[in-house]
């Protein structure tokens, strides 16, 4: 599928990409019986596909909901992999119910074999490099992932993840007061205008089937937010010369992980005007950013 405007114009409230032509593949993979996972891969038309980028997408990961961003990032040059948030489980399946990251990195295994079919080109991991993108809950799977797969693995972007700091109530407390307008202007406003922010009666519905269909498993999610530790496993991909790169969003009340990530990762960051779902609200300036990140690693490199 062709595509020049997928994702839609930027809003206002965003930082523009160039609206070059793209190509958009759709597929879906069903590791667990009657629970198929979608998935769209997104690049520009002159992309060589040297490097692949999958996106771990985070608790709120519903449907797909990371399309724009797929499509900022394919016209910065970096083609992109988004899948809608695994949940449904085996039940019978010890080892994935009590792992939700588990089945995280399964379904992207997966799907990156499903795409290799459909594109007619081997991008596996031992055949193309990869630079997992993680949000929020996403860290720890890209993470481990990235550890899996060390060999074809360039970097780790960390985008508001868990794992270098579990939520702080105290911080929250004094954050939300007076973040409260900024997070209006700065997250709901542009999510709204991003189509992303579904008031709707149906939206409703599909937000409770989301998170109560499963309620186990949702609370253990919440739980392995609470307590992800990752600076070990960062620690052990610097061994490997792999950077990993951690973004912190500047209004974020959710995760605040950069004072954990400091001694762990390569590369720590602000992100400006964001919350913890830019990544939704402000697809243009997450892509952007990833590619500012990944530039400064490369200088250092070469340096």
């Amino acid at each position: 599928m062709h595509s020049t405007d997928h994702g839609g114009p930027f809003n206002p409230y965003d930082v523009a990409v160039p609206n070059v032509p793209t190509t958009q593949i759709h597929g879906s993979v069903e590791l667990v019986p009657g629970h198929p996972t979608e998935y769209t891969f997104e690049h520009a038309d002159d992309d060589q596909l040297e490097t692949i980028y999958p996106f771990f997408p985070g608790f709120g990961g519903v449907k797909l909901s990371s399309g724009p961003f797929a499509s900022a990032m394919a016209r910065l040059g970096m083609g992109s992999l988004i899948m809608e948030s695994p949940r449904e489980d085996d039940r019978s399946n010890r080892e994935r119910s009590t792992d939700p990251h588990k089945l995280q990195i399964e379904t992207m295994e997966a799907v990156i074999e499903d795409l290799s079919a459909k594109l007619g080109l081997d991008i596996s991991p031992g055949a193309t490099q990869t630079v997992p993108v993680a949000h929020s809950m996403g860290g720890e799977p890209a993470l481990r992932y990235a550890e899996k797969n060390h060999r074809t693995t360039r970097a780790v972007i960390l985008l508001a993840t868990i794992g270098f700091g579990s939520p702080n109530v105290l911080k929250m407390m004094r954050k939300v007061p007076m973040g409260m307008p900024i997070a209006i202007r700065e997250e709901i406003i542009p999510f709204a205008l991003n189509d992303e922010l579904d008031l709707s009666l149906s939206g409703a519905r599909k937000a409770i089937r989301y998170y109560f269909a499963n309620p186990v498993r949702t609370i253990g999610e919440i739980g392995s937010c609470l307590t992800s530790r990752q600076s070990n496993r960062a620690h052990r991909l610097r061994d490997l010369g792999i950077p990993t790169i951690y973004g912190q969003p500047v209004y974020d009340v959710l995760v605040q992980g950069a004072d954990g990530a400091q001694s762990s990762v390569d590369v720590v960051g602000e992100i400006d005007r964001a919350g913890h779902m830019f990544v939704q609200a402000k697809p243009g300036r997450a892509a952007h950013w990833v590619q500012d990140a990944l530039n400064t690693v490369e200088l250092a490199k070469a340096s």
